[in-house]
């Protein structure tokens, strides 16, 4: 990072003195999800100078998916999640329940509630429980949950659904740490397991 003094100073050695103001510098931002913008404003017009236009003008969601794992550091999780961020959008022709890429935890979320996935991939197992959410969760349990939204609209959709099983893993996770007797990694609770 180069500072206001002319001298430079790296990030990682100098982490705290930057977050206090000690050291100051113009390419400092201590927040991080604002790094992460300006990092893909900086890479996007300078090695990407056409992705904005490559990503919204996609023949489909996994074409404008595929064109934002092209920045160097996207890996398909960070890609995704960008694609879901990039539907909150007005302008972004794409929804979150047209498409959906299953990660590592999600896969093995899945394969607590799947036995048999009848030669289904995990994407596509998501898709299926969209589809038939009342008889795998019962008739009314998404119907209550979404009660500001459309009848027709009250129903998970496929990028929450990814998200579900995530967590299902690092839950079940959590539970098996506690009946061996041992702490669940992370900051969690086990008061009530």
């Amino acid at each position: 990072v180069n500072l206001d003094n002319g001298s430079t100073a790296t990030y990682h050695d100098n982490r705290e003195r930057f977050l206090s103001g000690e050291l100051v510098s113009k390419d400092f931002e201590p927040f991080m999800a604002m790094r992460v913008i300006r990092y893909i404003a900086k890479v996007s017009s300078s090695l990407l100078p056409d992705l904005h236009d490559e990503v919204f003008n996609a023949a489909d969601q996994r074409q404008a998916f595929l064109s934002l794992t092209k920045i160097r550091g996207f890996s398909r999780f960070l890609a995704y999640q960008v694609f879901v961020d990039l539907t909150y959008c007005e302008e972004f022709p794409f929804s979150e329940n047209e498409f959906t890429v299953s990660g590592p935890g999600c896969d093995r979320g899945l394969q607590l509630l799947f036995r048999d996935t009848d030669g289904m991939r995990m994407e596509e197992c998501l898709f299926w429980l969209r589809d038939n959410h009342e008889s795998v969760f019962g008739e009314k349990f998404y119907h209550n949950l979404f009660s500001d939204l459309p009848d027709e609209d009250r129903c998970p959709n496929v990028m929450s659904l990814e998200n579900t099983f995530c967590e299902t893993l690092k839950y079940m996770r959590c539970v098996e740490a506690v009946k061996e007797g041992k702490q669940p990694r992370g900051k969690v609770s086990t008061d009530k397991l």
